[in-house]
This record gives C-alpha cells, structure tokens and sequence, in this order.
C-alpha cells in the first residue's frame, strides 16, 4: 500500500465510513454561524387570477383568437401560450368554449333541422284535489317537427355552394318616393 497515492487509497472494509461523506485528506467545513437567507424570486409576479378560465371559456364562445383573448386580459400572446401549458384549467376552458361548444351547437342544430321526439311529463291536478298526493303524473311523447329555419341554417353553411341565400343584383325595380310638405320650421 506504500506505492499507491493516498487520494486514490482503496477503503478497508474494517474502516468506519466518513461521517459526512468527504473524501479523506478533505478539511472539515465549519457550520455556517449566520441563519439561511430567503432568496427573492427573479422577475415579475404573475397577474394570473383563478376566475380566468371562465372569462376565458366566454371569450372563446364569443369567437375571439387566442390573440384577441390575450389582449384582453392584458398581457402578451406568449405569456398566454405559457399560461396554457402552466394551468391546465385555462386550456380546458379554452377547448370547452371554442370547438367543443362549436361541436355541441352544430349538433343540436342538426338535431333541430331534423325533428325529433323525446319522453315527457305532464303533471294534472284532478278537479276538487286540493293535495299534491293527489296529483296525476301522465308520461307522453313530446314531439318536435323538423325546423324549416334550422335546415336552411344548416344548409347555407355546410353547403352554400348548393345552398345560397341570393339577392338577384340585376333587378329592374324601381323606387318613387313624393315629398308631401317641408320640414317643420323650429
């Protein structure tokens, strides 16, 4: 073992362990006297507010872009797009208002367009019954005719180029208009 440099010394088994975990040959450190200093934060504090994700799913069923959503809660696209992926309510409420609301809508609309029917109630309270116990519960089938609104709707925008709304522009019609009197002196 005389040949071998003391920094690269093989442990014996038999050999406590270092209590702290230094290399042998390394001095002791001495415990610092002073209490640990709280480190400020670097940067800005964030404006970020809980209630965002409801305005922000009532921006989005309103239409408005992630930009234009942005800018109205006053800060830059890219610390939106940093909010997205930092809070997972936010993005939730932005796909909630935007395409799956679109989705929903569309649906339903279709579902209008075609006229459905679905199970109802109907509560009756018989003559001279003066208690609710008293009431009759009459189960019917509510039905809805399809919407001659909702089918053109649906139409001009899944197939306008089919399904149009046009105004004839070479129409010979013409206006009169007679002026009966002056306006009225003041």
């Amino acid at each position: 073992m005389a040949d071998i440099p003391p920094k690269r010394r093989r442990r014996d088994p038999n050999e406590p362990p270092n209590p702290r975990g230094s290399k042998p040959g390394q001095k002791k450190r001495k415990p610092n006297p002073l209490p640990p200093v709280k480190l400020n934060k670097i940067g800005r504090k964030s404006v970020y507010d809980p209630s965002y994700p409801e305005l922000v799913e009532r921006l989005a069923l309103l239409g408005q872009t992630e930009e234009e959503t942005a800018r109205t809660l006053g800060i830059d696209y890219s610390t939106f797009k940093v909010w997205m992926d930092k809070y997972p309510a936010l993005k939730t409420a932005r796909a909630n208002g935007g395409e799956l609301a679109d989705a929903e809508i569309a649906k339903a609309l279709a579902h209008r367009a075609r006229g459905y029917t679905h199970k109802a109630v109907k509560i009756f309270l018989p003559p001279g019954a003066t208690r609710a116990e008293d009431a009759v519960i009459v189960e019917y089938d509510q039905h809805y005719p399809p919407s001659e609104n909702a089918a053109n709707l649906w139409l001009t925008n899944r197939a306008s180029a089919k399904w149009k709304n046009r105004v004839d522009s070479q129409s010979d019609a013409t206006v009169t208009v007679k002026v009966i009197g002056g306006l009225p002196d003041d």
